[in-house]
């Protein structure tokens, strides 16, 4: 579906950026809602309408989703992700009122909103389990417990105003453009400058997602509430149902990157108290619902970001 009226939060940051852009090759027209001192790459901002004085006010953005008569809205702000978002305040602003406000500003359009969760909204899983939409959510950690709550106070909206809403639960996401403390890029810029890099044991359970296979799932589920071939409301896991352990993915970046296995100081640092050992998902709900699944292996997605400046 191309020229298409846009929306987009969150569009600044690590999936963001690249649903922009690739809304954009669509033919889409594409409004960004940045907060203040938020950038966007500048060949990037160069093809969208940029609002950037939105602040953090739920209430702002949505009278700016409003001003903008979306066709529809993808909601990829969140708060928590960074190890220094801890203010239990910002996280109810950005992860339990946002969406809500969002989904009654796209519902009195029309439009419906493609919401981005988290594998982090579940409680730990059992080893060998994939996750289901269906499991216990969390109900203890900042992130994933106010993550749930947004995804369902807006889902429990969209019920009462006959809205559409999809919300994509995205694991273990990595690929061009991810935060500088995150695993791929800590992993590269050690091993470029020939240094030892300090790893935990490495022994977590993960479903590594490549960035890209993240946006044609959000994209997929927008096009299938706009034509209406799913029903108007459900929650769906973006994930590959393939379990790999931290360790491996780093051998695996050492190795796409031609750098000694050597240099990988596994056990060097402890585990984080918080670090759950599995978190792997079942995606057959998406494939079944809208027709997604993944297309790149980690070999095949660290290979694709290590040609970009990480």
């Amino acid at each position: 579906m191309k020229g298409r009226r846009v929306v987009i939060t969150g569009a600044s940051g690590f999936v963001g950026k690249r649903l922009a852009a690739a809304c954009v090759a669509r033919g889409d027209r594409v409004m960004c809602l940045l907060r203040e001192g938020s950038e966007l790459p500048a060949p990037l901002a160069a093809t969208v309408e940029a609002n950037r004085a939105i602040g953090n006010d739920p209430a702002s953005m949505a009278a700016a989703v409003m001003a903008a008569k979306p066709d529809i809205v993808f909601n990829l702000a969140a708060y928590g992700v960074a190890p220094s978002d801890r203010d239990a305040g910002m996280a109810d602003l950005v992860n339990r009122q946002l969406p809500v406000a969002l989904l009654r500003a796209a519902a009195a359009f029309g439009a419906p909103l493609v919401h981005a969760g988290s594998s982090a909204e579940y409680a730990s899983g059992m080893a060998g389990w994939r996750l289901r939409e269906t499991d216990a959510l969390e109900g203890g950690k900042l992130y994933g417990r106010s993550k749930a709550d947004g995804g369902k106070q807006a889902g429990d909206l969209a019920g009462e105003l006959a809205a559409r809403v999809a919300i994509l639960r995205l694991f273990n996401l990595y690929g061009p453009g991810e935060s500088s403390h995150r695993l791929l890029p800590s992993l590269l810029r050690g091993l470029r400058a020939g240094q030892r890099v300090a790893l935990s044991p490495g022994t977590q359970m993960r479903d590594f997602v490549f960035v890209d296979d993240a946006v044609n799932a959000m994209l997929a589920a927008g096009d299938a509430l706009m034509a209406r071939s799913v029903p108007a409301r459900w929650v769906a896991n973006v994930c590959t149902g393939e379990a790999l352990s931290v360790a491996d993915f780093a051998r695996t970046v050492a190795a796409e990157a031609g750098f000694s296995e050597s240099l990988l100081g596994f056990g060097e640092i402890p585990m984080r108290p918080d670090d759950v050992p599995w978190v792997v998902g079942d995606p057959g709900l998406a494939r079944s619902l809208f027709g997604w699944s993944f297309s790149h292996s980690v070999a095949q997605g660290v290979v694709r970001s290590i040609g970009f400046a990480l």
